[in-house]
C-alpha cells in the first residue's frame, strides 16, 4: 500500500506518558520521518511544554479524532510509540494502545517494563526501550525507518500475536474444544 513514512502516538498526552523524551528523540531522527500525534493534552502545562518544544514543528498534530482518522494515521505509520514512564500503574498495565498498534500491523516501540518485554520480545513485534532515553527511542525509530522489511515482518508478527496469544477469541476456541470433549 502507501508508503509508511512516520511514527505515531495516539492517546492522552502527558508527562508520565513520555511526550518529552519522544520529542527530544527527534533530535537524532532523520528529518524525513513524520511524527503523527493524536489525542488530547492531559493538562495545560503539558500542552505548553509540548507545543513550546523545539521539535514540535515536526509534529502533525490531530487533536481528538475519530476511528477513521486514527486508521489513516496507522496506515501511514511504520512504528507506534508507547513510551510510558515508570509508574506503578503503568508497569503492570496492558495498554490498549500497544494491542491496537499490533492489531493494525504496526511495529511497536514500547517501554522496557518486564510485562511488556514478555509480550513484545518473544513475538518479535517491535522494540523495547528505556522510556526516559531519547537516544534509545531514536535508535529504535531509525532501525525501523531504514528497514521496510523489518517493519513488515514485525507488523505481521504483531497481528499474529493479537490473533492468537492475546485475543479472547483464543480463549473462546479453547473453551469450545473443551466443551466438545465433555
Amino acid at each position: 500500500g502507501e508508503k509508511r513514512d512516520g511514527v505515531c502516538y495516539v492517546g492522552a498526552i502527558s508527562f508520565i506518558r513520555g511526550i518529552i523524551p519522544l520529542l527530544d528523540a527527534l533530535d537524532d531522527v532523520p528529518r524525513e520521518v513524520k511524527v503523527y500525534i493524536a489525542g488530547s493534552f492531559a493538562s495545560h502545562d503539558v500542552e505548553l511544554a509540548a507545543t513550546g518544544h523545539k521539535n514540535w514543528s515536526r509534529v502533525s498534530f490531530f487533536g481528538q479524532v475519530g476511528r477513521q482518522t486514527i486508521r489513516e494515521i496507522y496506515g501511514n505509520s511504520f512504528a507506534g510509540i508507547v513510551n510510558f514512564l515508570p509508574a506503578p500503574n503503568h508497569e503492570y498495565s496492558q495498554p490498549n494502545k500497544l494491542f491496537e498498534y499490533m492489531a493494525a500491523g504496526i511495529p511497536v516501540i514500547a517501554s522496557n517494563f518486564k510485562l511488556w518485554q514478555e509480550m513484545i520480545l518473544p513475538t518479535n513485534c517491535g522494540f523495547v526501550v528505556n522510556p526516559n532515553s531519547p537516544i534509545e527511542i531514536a535508535e529504535a525509530i531509525k532501525s525501523l525507518f531504514s528497514n521496510s522489511r523489518l517493519v513488515f515482518d514485525m507488523g505481521e508478527n504483531g497481528k499474529k500475536a493479537i490473533e492468537s496469544r492475546f485475543s479472547w477469541n483464543h480463549e473462546i476456541q479453547g473453551l469450545l474444544m473443551l466443551y466438545g470433549e465433555i
